[in-house]
């Protein structure tokens, strides 16, 4: 009985591990599909930082459709560019292999709204 519950619970934590992997955009209650007709609305500061993060981290949104829904202010904060180059492995002139890109290959549509107020890094 006690190997069981043991059982369960690693059971239990390894779900909740691959549901915390599985987080995307559309766990920051983000209206829209990401369909041409139903883009992606990004309208607040966490629904942008949590659209760059997974970005950043690998996810390109191969043709997903996106757009901006209301101005969003930064509030002066240290921001890195959605589509980074993070190098892993070291400079490449000394023969180490090329870095990580990550890429944003879906659309974006600013719909004449702005993101402001950040430092670019």
């Amino acid at each position: 009985m006690r190997k069981n519950k043991f059982l369960l619970l690693i059971v239990l934590v390894f779900l909740m591990l691959i549901a915390l992997i599985a987080c995307n955009i559309s766990d920051e209650n983000v209206e829209g599909t990401g369909e041409k007709d139903d883009p992606y609305v990004l309208k607040t500061k966490a629904h942008l930082i949590s659209f760059a993060e997974v970005v950043n981290s690998g996810e390109t949104y191969e043709n997903a459709y996106f757009a901006l829904g209301a101005n969003i202010n930064l509030d002066n904060m240290d921001w890195t560019a959605i589509g980074t180059e993070i190098q892993l492995a070291g400079d490449l002139d000394e023969g180490l292999p090329p870095p990580d890109i990550y890429s944003f290959n879906g659309n974006f549509d600013g719909r004449m709204y702005t993101i402001s107020h950040f430092k670019a890094e």
